[in-house]
């Protein structure tokens, strides 16, 4: 079959007469406007039938880009015809498309009384365009013909013309008026979209198709009674049974529409971008409601749905930021994806026990809603125990909550833009959630704190896009991945935890948070990041990496941008007098942990929330550590308390605590004798230094006088801390509650122990330091 038709070609070629098709298609530039040739005239000349003259485009299917330079200026004028390279006549009779787009500068174009048609595009972002004719010839415009035209006013269409292309005059949102022929027979869908201007529409009596009954301004289909296009002064007639896809669309002036009792159904993005549009009754007799249908009309504030509604669309009532009164249907069964997205100004929501469906982010960016009601009876979703949130019973996922939201522990997911863009403070997720979908908090841009559940696998992508008031994130130690800008533009946000079992990191999952200072992660073998942080994260901030694997991080690719890495338990030692209060640590981990230059290992359980203290009910056997390193395995796995660092010199440590039971507060300076005090009312306990080098100071308990205690009951047996103060420089003497003090024996200055207390004022060695005895 293929030779047959080469075969073909061949034949026709030979039997074609000399010069008639040999030029068609060619392109030729005359005064800077390109043409294309079209069908070759034909004569007969000596016998044999020459080319005598073409029919021309402007622009043509084989260029490239426009037919004129897109910095061309003023004013273009099309003669009737040009002049070919082989010197024959060219008569211009057709406008391809595109041939003038995006020739933004062009103020004016004049066509020729032979122009017969005009292609897609032909003058779409002509944004000075001002006038253009179009000559008596034209019966055909097609789509996005004047796409952009936003200089362009008044626009006069020829009597002749019989079709016009879908979005024709989209975006012309200068002009003021559009006359139909009776002539025109076809329009395309969305002809006046985005023409902010437009106050009148007319369709001349006579045209079979289209007209505009009772003179309401609109554009109407008369074989299916469905209104194709309106503008800011419609009247809608009776009889009219559907509004179509993007009808308003755009139509900035309408403030107000009736609609009658005759409409069924309203097209998808019927009413988008009407921002004058404030209210608007939807009659009983719409059944449908059309995807975008009041997408981004800003100044709406109130809307009538009728019970006739089944269902609402995606992104129906998307952007409608004023929008403070809306009561959905006991009808409704379904809620599309971003529904009420951005309505910011609702103050609660009833979600009627009929729905059974409800999208992703349909109530995401809802700011002002305080409360989200579930009506009872509702098969599928629920607001158990009031926790004003959206319930899917079935799968146990929470699907939408308010600034007031109390996650109840039954739940077990969370679904994407759950609370996105609501006005909480704080949250604290319970531990029967196993999964939060992306964007879960993203804009919460009040969010101070939450508490992640520690069977938590995923920081999903987004999840705390945006949440400019967080300062702090600590990711359950369960999480082993970090998806894509997680905690992106964090701007508050100082400090960040990573956990051990985390492998992968996404792309900006920690960039642009300016003040995060200090990251913390306890992954033992690092891999190679990509773009994680901004950098200057990494040339600010502190990397905080497990004792002993400060080589591995200097060499792994992503963190070794880090110009400051420490391992954990890494102190730097008290210069001047410094006070460390426990009341603001909340109830984090503080295992293995380095806050505020003290090195914490009490545990979650540590914290006693009642009076804001670190209760330490480990007693601790400094025989058994090894290695006196914080960080350290030793530390980790046998020392229960606080360490800090001191620089060499002398000083005071001040110890603000309390003691319960049999247990006993021990304050050590590096490895000299451990002074012992008992405190049963919160106070001070002081202990003072002298050493020649940087020394660690432990803070930790016993039970009774001994330093290898047996186990006692937690809750019995406490040492309660409630702040440390280090003041270097200070005598070195002390005044103490002997007591409270579990004492050894009494020196005097010259060495000579003494049998029992003093008997006379003075100043004596007790547990190795100078003591006052007044």
């Amino acid at each position: 079959m293929r030779r047959l038709y080469s075969l073909l070609l061949v034949v026709m070629a030979l039997m074609m007469p000399k010069g008639a098709w040999a030029d068609e298609w060619e392109t030729f530039v005359v005064d800077g406007i390109r043409y294309e040739k079209g069908q070759a005239k034909m004569a007969p000349n000596d016998g044999q039938w020459v080319t005598v003259s073409y029919t021309v485009t402007v622009g043509g299917r084989f260029g490239s880009g426009p037919a004129v330079s897109t910095e061309t200026t003023g004013t273009i004028t099309i003669p009737e015809s040009v002049t070919a390279p082989d010197g024959l006549p060219c008569k211009v009779v057709y406008i391809f498309k595109n041939a003038f787009e995006k020739c933004k500068n062009i103020n004016s174009i004049i066509l020729p009384g032979t122009i017969e048609g005009i292609g897609d595009a032909a003058f779409a972002g002509c944004e000075s365009l001002a006038s253009v004719n179009i000559p008596d010839a034209v019966t055909s415009i097609g789509m996005r013909v004047f796409d952009g035209c936003t200089s362009l006013k008044s626009l006069t269409l020829p009597s002749g013309l019989q079709s016009i292309g879908s979005s024709a005059f989209d975006n012309c949102t200068s002009l003021e008026s559009l006359t139909i022929p009776s002539s025109v027979t076809s329009i395309g869908g969305n002809p006046v979209t985005g023409c902010s201007a437009l106050s009148s529409i007319i369709v001349e009596s006579g045209n079979t198709v289209y007209d505009s009954r009772n003179n309401c301004n609109a554009i109407i289909s008369t074989s299916d009674n469905k209104l194709i296009a309106g503008c800011q002064n419609t009247i809608i007639p009776n009889g009219i049974i559907s509004i179509g896809s993007y009808a308003f669309s755009g139509c900035t002036g309408l403030t107000s529409l009736s609609i009658p009792s005759t409409v069924t159904s309203i097209g998808s993005s019927a009413f988008r971008k009407c921002t004058g549009l404030t209210n608007i009754n939807i009659p009983n007799s719409v059944g449908t409601i059309g995807a975008f249908a009041f997408d981004g009309c800003s100044a709406l504030v109130s809307v009538g749905l009728p019970n006739s509604i089944t269902s609402i669309g995606r992104d129906t009532f998307n952007g409608c930021s004023n929008l403070s009164s809306i009561v959905i249907p006991s009808t409704v069964t379904s809620i599309g994806e971003f529904a009420f997205f951005g309505c910011k100004s609702i103050p609660s929501l009833v979600i009627p026990k009929s729905v059974i469906q409800i999208g992703n982010y349909a109530f995401r960016y809802l700011e002002s809603c305080n409360a989200i009601t579930v009506e009872d009876g509702n098969p599928v979703f629920d607001s158990r125990n009031n926790c004003n949130a959206i319930i899917n019973t079935s799968t146990n996922e929470l699907v939408a909550g308010c600034t007031a939201t109390i996650i109840p522990e039954t739940v077990t997911a969370i679904g994407p833009g759950a609370f996105c863009g609501t006005g909480l403070v704080n949250m604290e997720i319970p531990n029967s959630v196993t999964s939060i979908g992306e964007s879960v908090f993203a804009y919460c841009t009040s969010l101070e704190s939450v508490v992640l559940p520690d069977g938590l696998k995923e920081l999903a992508k987004e999840a705390f896009h945006g949440c400019s008031s967080l300062k702090a994130i600590d990711i359950p130690s369960s999480v082993e991945a970090v998806m894509n800008y997680a905690v992106y533009e964090c701007g508050s946000l100082k400090s960040v935890i990573i956990p051990s079992k985390v492998s992968s990191i996404g792309y900006c999952a920690f960039a642009l948070c300016p003040n995060l200072v200090e990251i913390t992660s306890y992954i033992e073998e690092p891999n190679a990041l990509g773009t994680v942080f901004s950098d200057y994260t990494y040339n600010g901030a502190t990397l905080i990496v497990p004792f002993g694997t400060k080589a591995k991080y200097m060499a792994a690719t992503g963190w070794k941008k880090f110009q400051n890495i420490k391992e954990i338990g890494t102190l730097e030692p008290i210069q001047g007098e410094t006070t460390v209060a426990t009341d603001g640590l909340g109830s984090e981990d503080l295992s293995d942990n380095v806050v505020n230059d003290v090195y914490y290992n009490v545990g979650a359980e540590g914290y006693d929330s009642s009076d804001q203290s670190i209760v330490i009910n480990q007693p601790t056997n400094m025989s058994q550590i090894s290695d006196a390193t914080p960080g350290s395995n030793d530390v980790k796995n046998n020392f229960t308390g606080l360490i800090l660092k001191v620089a060499a010199g002398k000083g005071l440590i001040k110890v603000n605590a309390k003691t319960t039971g049999n247990a006993q507060l021990v304050v050590q300076v590096g490895n000299q004798t451990p002074m012992i005090a008992t405190k049963t009312e919160q106070g001070d306990v002081v202990a003072s230094y002298d050493v020649t080098e940087d020394t660690y100071v432990y803070i930790y308990a016993i039970i009774g006088s001994s330093a290898a205690p047996a186990l006692r009951a937690a809750g019995t047996d406490a040492v309660k801390i409630y702040a440390i103060t280090v003041t270097p420089g200070a005598t070195g003497i002390q005044s103490i509650d002997h007591s409270e003090l579990t004492i050894d024996h009494y020196y005097t200055l010259d060495g000579r122990k003494i049998e029992g207390m003093p008997m006379k004022k003075g100043i004596f060695i007790v547990n190795g330091r100078k003591v006052v005895m007044k």
